[in-house]
């Protein structure tokens, strides 16, 4: 069954990418996603996710954009995203109460700054 679950994040990550480059002119360099975080953690999927969408809603927001996160398996996930701030995207991460999360939670995010490569 895991390897069903990677060929799915395969998938969706290959249509996600397939349908940016189908955009011509330079509106793609405004939605390719230049930011990829991969989180593994102890909880189930959804409470990650619900707490990733709400951390976007409150805060995230501001210097990031077009996010999506994608599940690997039931404690592994990826967050494709274009992000304008590097700095501040680091900084809210690095905030107590989600330092906090990521102790009660077991999380580690690996966080990749992502390039077109043409």
């Amino acid at each position: 069954m895991q390897k069903e679950e990677h060929s799915n994040c395969g998938q969706t990550v290959g249509k996600f990418i397939d349908s940016l480059s189908k955009i011509k002119g330079n509106y793609h360099l405004f939605s390719m996603p230049n930011t990829l975080v991969v989180s593994t953690f102890g909880c189930p999927f959804s409470e990650f996710e619900m707490m990733v969408k709400k951390v976007d809603k409150e805060q995230g927001y501001v210097f990031c954009s077009e996010l999506e996160i994608i599940k690997v398996t039931e404690h592994k996930a990826m967050i494709l995203m274009n992000c304008s701030d590097l700095e501040k995207f680091g900084a809210m991460l690095e905030q107590p109460e989600l330092k906090q999360w990521d102790i009660d939670n077991n999380c580690v995010d690996t966080v990749y700054n992502l390039e077109l490569v043409e």
